[in-house]
């Protein structure tokens, strides 16, 4: 297969395996051709649907031309709201001594990671002089620590453990973007490069009443490749609907003002203007210029459009 990285190398790839493939490939038209000064009077009637290429099925392999067949999809309405990742706040906690007493000794430093139950420091009460330890609630990273043998605990943090393994993110809806807002509603989330689905887990009122509903979404960091603070976007599935017909909106290209995809039939491909109706980010609702199970070309249409106004402009009208 050729590596088609850019449209310009494909397009060059694609005529470079024409020119060398002499009768494989050409562009054709329905109505009858004398070369004349005739052509002037009839070029204005010429139809996109008599207007076809012809490529050898081994060529098409070559420049990467694939085709799908049409039928019916689910169309998911989407609405794009913007936050943050932030750490899950019963995941973070505050150690402090039990009793006020003196630290004895620390065995855990900023930065280490610990284990639920895991020794961090030993404590002599002041009142009993008996020994008692501070253990870790829960498996996490010592973020903070203000402990040190010698010293004198007496209510203050010792410290401070946070566990990443799960995150929340926070996304901002205002108001028309509120109104469509449900728990439960998926969520793709988008943010330094990386994508996760999640859903929404909880609706609040902004805490500082400014004028936005915040929508929690989990985000799962058990990989630990998500970082707090890291700023995310949301495409929140407002509704799904099912349209009998749909094609996807790779193959769609535009020629003399209208939207058209191309149509296989064997090894040739025609251009065919649509209809269309709604569309999300992926399909595109077919009303008319299209059946069920027609087959068409999903990827590297461009090149089928640009061969043929490469062909059309050979032709001296």
């Amino acid at each position: 297969m050729l590596p088609l990285t850019t449209p310009t190398t494909a397009l060059i790839a694609l005529t470079a395996l024409l020119l060398s493939a002499p009768g494989h490939a050409s562009a054709e038209h329905d109505h009858a051709h004398d070369h004349d000064d005739e052509h002037s009077e009839v070029q204005d009637d010429h139809a996109h649907a008599e207007e076809r290429i012809r490529i050898a099925p081994d060529i098409a392999a070559q420049a990467g031309i694939r085709t799908a067949i049409a039928t019916g999809a689910e169309l998911h309405q989407r609405a794009t709201l913007y936050g943050k990742a932030a750490t899950e706040h019963s995941k973070i906690s505050h150690l402090k001594a039990r009793f006020p007493g003196l630290v004895l000794t620390v065995e855990a430093d900023i930065g280490e990671q610990v284990e639920r139950g895991q020794v961090l420091a030993s404590i002599e009460s002041n009142r009993s002089l008996l020994r008692y330890t501070l253990k870790a609630p829960f498996d996490g990273t010592i973020t903070a620590r203000h402990a040190n043998p010698g010293e004198l605990a007496d209510g203050q943090t010792l410290f401070t453990l946070a566990d990443y393994s799960q995150l929340w993110v926070e996304l901002q809806a205002f108001p028309q973007q509120a109104k469509a807002m449900r728990i439960g509603q998926t969520v793709q989330l988008e943010g330094n490069g990386q994508r996760a689905e999640s859903s929404i887990q909880h609706l609040i009122p902004s805490p500082a009443s400014q004028p936005f509903l915040l929508a929690g979404v989990p985000l799962d960091n058990s990989q630990q490749q998500w970082l707090p603070g890291t700023l995310m976007t949301g495409h929140v599935t407002t509704a799904q609907l099912h349209v009998p017909l749909a094609v996807d909106k790779r193959a769609l290209q535009q020629l003399d003002g209208e939207t058209v995809v191309f149509i296989k039939h064997g090894d040739e491909y025609t251009v065919q203007p649509l209809t269309l109706g709604r569309s999300d980010s992926q399909f595109s609702e077919v009303l008319g210029g299209l059946h069920a199970g027609d087959e068409y070309v999903v990827e590297n249409s461009y090149l089928l459009k640009a061969d043929l106004e490469k062909s059309g402009a050979e032709h001296v009208h």
